[in-house]
């Protein structure tokens, strides 16, 4: 069964249960940061005679804590209780995940950049640690904690620090080289896997680090998508490829954040009283985030993308699922079970999940092979690798170009097609690496993208692009024809696809989602056999003809079919 992470408040626990939006088999998690008080910070919130502890001692869910640091400012080092961790475990057992680490290569990429520009303004020379360790104390002296989305040096001192500490970064190296970049970050997660005694649950976005997380221990990973991250279709055949070598579980973890219609990062619907589940009240929070709070009901990414990056991830493989924002955005208050249009789509999906609890393995008999020493696959696309120059540059934006040609493009209408993007091909490809041999010969056919002799040397069934058609024509009893997006999961009992239009969902605060007629598309599915409408949105056509069926998609519509 898939299992869904609910973020666990005590507020929200009894209207989760009375909605029925907590099932069997779901989980829990508690959102934290290293700088709340007292009476709210983990130690004392759950401890021994915490709700939360009793719970999790009842019913034993899947539980973790988001998280032990990224995406937010770290001025200081949290000192969990060893002992009441160690409770949780003996309660739980496999069932704790640990802590969260999120975006923590991407984050320690961004500090780089961040504490480059604070030395220069402070006029410190960062080559003498002496030197260093004492700009870190003017940073502590002067309150660390900045808005999380501030890129620069501002008022004062003040400086967003998300991977390490001050007192860390005093004695952590300046990288000048990409070799060095990959050291210190392995350095970095080896230090919060000694600390969490091999209880880190990983969550990547821009920086996918796979390698390196599973290279020391990890148990499952967790690919952060949403508005703010590119190229989701890339995030699950790479994370699958690595999750399938590994032999480890693989989730989702959805962050809703949208920036629309000039009012900065939003969210959805939040509670209008009170605190979230990241502790903060959002009428009084006073960023640009939420100046019209009071005013909207939409909010955050469109309701139309959560519904198909939901059930895409779920085609895709994905075996569990976590919110960065989720329960606050549910209902319109604790008082009643009312869904707001947020909690509308995640009831659909659920009960989506119940309906089909076994949508088969997603058919991939394609391998996309990357170099070796790219043990991070970066999501932004540029001439750099991780901000530095690669060996072979020509070579790096081939590969990168390729990856684009073959998991599509930002549609023409709209702005929310860059996270799933329509194409030409499907969803066939898993994504691995050329040193991988135990899980490249699973594969019928590579895709070479190292840039060298030596993987030809080794195997015969590498293909171009240009091949591709052809040999789903032969493979599959079913192509679909169109600038379309399409996954095909293998089933007992045939095939089951999923197949999507991302095109021309524009999102407005106030709105919601608006659907640009322009955007609709036609697509030719060629199937000798018959074929049995499952799912679709309202309003999908779908037509026999001689070769198969015509079908016609408008902005943001899907239809799931059985072959």
């Amino acid at each position: 069964m898939f299992t869904f992470i609910h973020t666990f408040t005590p507020e929200s626990w009894e209207v989760l249960n009375k909605s029925g939006l907590f099932r069997e088999g779901d989980g829990l998690k508690i959102m934290h940061k290293p700088y709340l008080s007292e009476d709210i910070s983990f130690n004392k919130a759950a401890n021994e005679e915490s709700k939360l502890f009793k719970i999790l001692s009842e019913i034993k869910c899947p539980f973790y804590i988001d998280r032990l640091q990224g995406g937010i400012p770290l001025p200081n080092w949290y000192e969990y209780d060893k002992n009441l961790l160690a409770k949780y475990k003996n309660v739980l057992g496999e069932n704790f995940w640990g802590f969260q680490m999120h975006e923590w290569a991407s984050n320690y990429r961004s500090d780089c950049r961040r504490i480059d520009l604070f030395y220069e303004k402070i006029g410190f020379d960062k080559s003498e640690k002496e030197k260093r360790k004492e700009a870190w104390k003017i940073l502590k002296d002067n309150n660390l904690i900045v808005d999380k989305h501030t890129q620069n040096v501002y008022s004062g001192e003040k400086l967003l620090l998300e991977a390490y500490t001050p007192e860390e970064w005093a004695d952590a190296v300046d990288p000048k080289s990409t070799d060095e970049l990959l050291t210190e970050l392995n350095k970095l997660y080896k230090k919060r896997v000694d600390y969490t005694e091999n209880l880190l649950f990983p969550a990547n976005s821009h920086f996918m680090a796979s390698r390196i997380e599973i290279a020391n221990g990890a148990k499952r990973l967790m690919p952060e998508v949403g508005w703010q991250i590119s190229d989701m279709r890339i995030q699950m055949a790479y994370t699958r490829g690595m999750a399938k070598w590994a032999s480890i579980p693989w989730g989702i973890y959805y962050e809703c954040w949208c920036d629309t219609e000039g009012y900065g990062l939003t969210i959805p619907f939040s509670l209008r009283k009170g605190q979230d589940e990241w502790h903060e009240n959002q009428l009084t929070r006073g960023s640009g985030a939420d100046k019209c709070t009071e005013e909207r009901v939409n909010g955050g990414s469109s309701r139309s993308l959560q519904e198909r990056a939901w059930r895409y991830a779920y085609f895709s493989g994905a075996s569990f699922m976590g919110e960065e924002y989720g329960v606050c955005n549910t209902f319109y208050d604790y008082d009643s079970t009312e869904l707001s249009p947020y909690g509308k789509v995640k009831y659909d999906f659920l009960k989506f999940t119940e309906k089909y609890p076994d949508l088969g393995k997603t058919y991939t008999p394609f391998a996309i092979v990357l170099p070796a020493d790219m043990p991070i696959l970066e999501i932004n696309f540029s001439d750099k690798y991780l901000g530095f120059d690669y060996k072979n540059t020509e070579h790096l934006i081939y590969l990168r170009k390729t990856l684009s040609e073959i998991f599509g493009h930002d549609g023409a209408y709209g702005n929310q097609s860059h996270v799933l993007k329509d194409g030409k091909y499907p969803d066939v490809f898993d994504i691995i690496h050329e040193d991988q041999d135990d899980a490249i010969k699973n594969y019928e056919y590579l895709i070479d993208l190292t840039g060298d002799e030596n993987l030809s040397k080794k195997y015969n069934n590498i293909v171009k692009l240009s091949e591709i058609d052809d040999i789903l024509s032969r493979i599959l009893p079913i192509k679909v024809e169109g600038d379309i997006h399409a996954i095909y999961n293998k089933t007992e009992n045939g095939i089951i696809a999923l197949i999507i239009n991302n095109d021309g969902v524009v999102y407005n605060n106030f709105k919601g989602d608006i659907f640009i007629p322009e955007a609709t598309k036609q697509a030719e599915i060629i199937c000798k056999q018959n074929i049995e409408i499952i799912e679709k949105s309202s309003n999908v056509v779908f037509e026999k003809t001689g070769n198969g069926y015509n079908l016609t998609l408008g902005a943001g519509q899907w239809i799931m079919i059985k072959i």
